[in-house]
């Protein structure tokens, strides 16, 4: 049940539901990637999902009407739009749900795995979108700091899983939207609160390809559009301007970096 109507697409979750389904409701298309039935528990567990307007559903079917899956917690469509002069925009929107932070480095490691084909296998010009539930912390940086993955606004909190993070988006050239934009408040960065000590967390992020920053006019956490124990995170997008290639002096630009070792043995926080 939705808790607001103005929304193009949206990402979920755990959403606690086994296998592959496409659900259309009330002009809703409702995605739905998760564990094979037999090694869920009875509740349910895992699972991903996609929610696509009348309008992002219209898109959707114009590019194939595919949906693309890699192991159990990323799930991809494309979506077609256009812009003002009547070029397409092709939109690569993802739903990720990350192991929790306890979990083994192997966990990990195919997690991030399956990341890598995920983003292999997009087209490379594709305005790239991806919903995150981390379930790790990344901190922030100082302003103006060169070759990192996060921005100034943010919660400081750092741990191991979230240095995996940092790693794998810096060798893939990707950065969290949301860390761009000032909040008047440190707990309004949050997205999910823990239950016993009421400390705030940010768990949950949009992803952009660093060359689409450019694209982003606001990236913030907000009251949940679904029924949930977490915000949802709002993302605003210049679509249908046809924005000009940046100049880029010789030498600028990240790396590729080696990202095979993510993690430590442990996920006892790293910084605090």
């Amino acid at each position: 049940r939705l808790l607001v109507p103005e929304f193009y697409a949206a990402g979920v979750q755990e959403t606690w539901r086994p296998g592959d389904d496409v659900v259309v409701l009330d002009g809703l298309t409702l995605v739905f990637h998760g564990r094979n039935a037999l090694v869920s528990s009875k509740r349910g567990s895992g699972g991903v999902g996609l929610a696509l307007s009348p309008a992002a559903s219209l898109a959707w079917r114009r590019a194939g009407g595919a949906v693309s899956s890699y192991g159990d917690r990323w799930i991809a469509v494309k979506l077609r739009e256009q812009d003002r002069d009547g070029r397409p925009v092709d939109i690569v929107l993802v739903s990720v749900y990350a192991p929790v932070s306890s979990a083994l480095i192997e966990d990990w490691t195919t997690f991030f795995t399956d990341g890598d084909r995920c983003l292999d296998a997009l087209p490379a010009a594709a305005l790239l979108l991806l919903a995150v539930d981390l379930n790790g912390a990344l901190g922030i940086d100082a302003p103006g700091t060169p070759d990192t993955p996060v921005g100034p606004f943010g919660l400081p909190h750092r741990t191991k899983s979230g240095d995996g993070w940092r790693n794998w988006l810096l060798a893939h050239q990707l950065c969290v939207s949301s860390m761009s934009y000032l909040r008047a408040r440190r707990d309004h960065y949050g997205t999910w609160q823990h239950g016993q000590t009421g400390k705030w967390y940010q768990n949950d992020c949009f992803v952009v390809r660093r060359r689409d920053l450019r694209r982003v006019r606001a990236s913030r956490p907000r009251d949940a559009i679904i029924p949930s124990d977490h915000r949802s995170v709002q993302l605003r997008l210049a679509i249908a301007v046809r924005l000009a290639r940046p100049h880029q002096r010789p030498g600028d630009g990240l790396q590729r970096r080696d990202a095979s070792s993510l993690l430590g043995k442990d996920n006892e926080p790293s910084a605090t």
